[in-house]
């Protein structure tokens, strides 16, 4: 997850320009397995804005918030 939002938010130039290259230009299935494994795990949890916006505002928070919600979830089932 740590170095999905790195991509998405542009820390690594060359690495964020290549991301974007394949979300643009590439089918859902030809996605790295990866990707779909964290795009899964956004929209089961309710973030699934974080995917479709490919943006995160506060890298620190929204992986806090993410922990929080990823030990919860299963609790409450």
């Amino acid at each position: 997850m740590n170095y999905w939002i790195r991509l998405v938010t542009g820390h690594g130039v060359f690495a964020h320009s290549c991301y974007n290259f394949l979300i643009s230009f590439s089918d859902p299935a030809g996605l790295h397995r990866r990707y779909m494994y964290i795009k899964d795990i956004l929209f089961r949890y309710g973030f699934g804005h974080v995917w479709t916006n490919q943006t995160v505002h506060d890298m620190k928070l929204f992986l806090e918030i993410v922990k929080v919600r990823l030990r919860d979830c299963p609790v409450q089932s």
